[in-house]
């Protein structure tokens, strides 16, 4: 069966062209130049990680038999920012470019989780907050209590080995820092 992923966000995915340019970088400021209203759109409600997530999970060749972003939920909860598909079992992402990570969404999260397959569902919480933040440890004790794999900026770069050690289910996989919890 070949792998397909599919793209059903709000926004359509961006261009081949750059969403910025122009990039000038001081000790104090960033300068940069955003093309349309549609790309900054894209940029600053967020939709930028979701489309990330997807993006990886789909250069991740035979790991999903499906996948996409902005699935919108038809039980009328919401919508799913990244949803992928193997054998039977599903990883739901929630992706967050706020300052701060709320509780409410750990638990909205552990919600769908449960309803899409209880013990079927894994759960990634997808932030661009950077791990220094000093509510860091409330994040991972959110995050272990649901069973909710939380993926911070720094950990960014490392998300195709974090996507392929949740779908293998192991443990001793790295990045070493990522939990990995078990499935039924």
């Amino acid at each position: 069966m070949a792998n397909t992923c599919s793209s059903h966000g709000t926004f359509p995915a961006p261009t081949a062209s750059l969403l910025v340019s122009n990039v000038q970088r001081t000790d104090t400021e960033t300068r940069l130049t955003i093309h349309s209203d549609e790309d900054a759109k894209f940029l600053l409600t967020g939709d930028w990680l979701e489309f990330y997530v997807y993006q990886i999970a789909s250069q991740l060749n035979s790991l999903f038999d499906e996948c996409g972003w902005g699935v919108e939920d038809t039980s009328g909860k919401g919508e799913i920012d990244f949803a992928g598909i193997f054998s039977g079992q599903m990883v739901i992402a929630s992706c967050k470019t706020e300052d701060r990570i709320k509780r409410t969404w750990f638990e909205a999260l552990h919600s769908k989780m449960d309803q899409l397959g209880k013990g079927m569902c894994s759960g990634l919480m997808v932030s661009s907050v950077p791990r220094d933040k000093k509510d860091v440890a409330d994040y991972e004790k959110w995050a272990r209590e649901r069973q909710i794999v939380l993926v911070m900026a720094e950990d960014l770069p490392q998300l195709p080995d974090i996507l392929k050690k949740i779908v293998t289910g192991d443990q001793n996989a790295e990045p070493k820092h990522i939990p990995c919890y078990a499935r039924i």
